[in-house]
């Protein structure tokens, strides 16, 4: 007799997501090794637009300091933000999660929604994430937590 939950994976698989059959939740050193490939990105990506904010954003008198940092940290954090958005929006992974095999779904290993997603990346800004993927079972980070998402190894 077929679970319930098999017959809705089995559902999925035939309208055309790619989930695993089997879903196996990412290892915690899968998880870190993605997030630091993401990270090392965003930060070429910053450092990136910060030099060309500095090089063609001409200002009509000479910001301070503070006016810079205020300026550069607000571009960090919407940088940030859209970059994990984004492409969790689009392709259900980021860079470093597409070069580990793992996605990003729901807790029925569908596409997570744009509600989800939203939370899930808001909820990313929280001190302690990934400290607490080391006390799941399924080594989800406090923002999977919150926004009932999973990230699932594709391989």
């Amino acid at each position: 007799m077929v679970k319930p939950s098999e017959r809705l994976k089995e559902e999925l698989i035939d309208i055309g997501f790619d989930a695993p059959k089997k879903y196996t939740p990412a290892s915690r050193m899968v998880r870190l090794r993605a997030s630091a490939i993401d990270h090392a990105i965003l930060i070429l990506v910053l450092t990136l637009l910060i030099k060309l904010k500095i090089t063609y954003l001409r200002y009509s008198v000479v910001p301070t300091f503070l006016e810079q940092s205020l300026d550069n940290l607000i571009l960090a954090l919407v940088s940030y933000f859209s970059f994990f958005f984004f492409l969790e929006l689009i392709w259900n992974r980021t860079p470093g999660n597409w070069a580990l095999g793992t996605k990003v779904c729901n807790q029925v290993l569908a596409p997570p929604s744009v509600g989800q997603l939203l939370f899930r990346n808001l909820f990313r800004f929280l001190p302690f994430g990934y400290f607490t993927m080391f006390f799941d079972d399924q080594n989800r980070t406090s923002y999977d937590g919150l926004s009932n998402t999973l990230v699932v190894s594709t391989r």
